[in-house]
């Protein structure tokens, strides 16, 4: 028959036994969740802080397609000018007498 010291020895030992074994266990568990919380919040803040660059990009388009417009405005009109002046230059030579200097 097995006295109280003999069952407070082995519940030690299972105790231990028990500790040791569900020690790594509850580590990489809180390890777990401790990494998906921090992914979690992190990337909680980095869309908070990717919002205001994306609208900021939206921007920056609109205002690229307006640029891109006036650029072809104000090409197309010094092309009409540079002909319109060509034109006037050769008639010029051609009044003059003139040999083209190209």
């Amino acid at each position: 028959m097995l006295t109280k010291n003999d069952l407070s020895q082995i519940r030690g030992i299972v105790g231990e036994e028990i500790e040791k074994r569900t020690r790594p266990i509850v580590r990489e568990e809180i390890e777990t969740r401790t990494r998906q919380i921090v992914q979690g919040e992190t990337r909680k803040i980095v869309q908070e802080e990717i919002e205001p660059v994306k609208n900021e990009i939206k921007t920056i388009k609109k205002d690229i397609r307006e640029i891109r417009s006036d650029i072809k405005a104000i090409i197309s009109f010094f092309d009409r000018e540079f002909i319109n002046l060509l034109k006037r230059v050769e008639r010029i030579e051609e009044h003059l007498g003139l040999q083209p200097l190209q």
